[in-house]
């Protein structure tokens, strides 16, 4: 039991799926990035309490489009 007490340093209680996690959000951010142009429509950076966190006033409306010049890879192997 030495072996995971000691795993990463963390200790016992450790989620073993935290570094799964952690590579799914990047790899979500980086589908995000390389795959959708956005733009944010109104630049209203005033803030407001709400609950226990701050968010904006404006709620941040951002349209989502995808890059057309992109070959989707996932599309042209179902298209096989």
């Amino acid at each position: 039991m030495q072996l995971l007490s000691n795993w990463d340093g963390m200790g016992a209680r450790t989620c073993l799926g935290m570094n799964m996690a952690k590579a799914m959000v990047l790899v979500f951010l980086h589908r995000l990035t390389t795959t959708y142009n956005w733009k944010v429509i109104d630049s209203d950076s005033s803030v407001k309490k709400w609950a226990l966190f701050s968010r904006l006033k404006s709620r941040c409306p951002v349209p989502v489009t995808r890059i057309n010049n992109r070959k989707d890879v996932t599309a042209s192997r179902g298209s096989q």
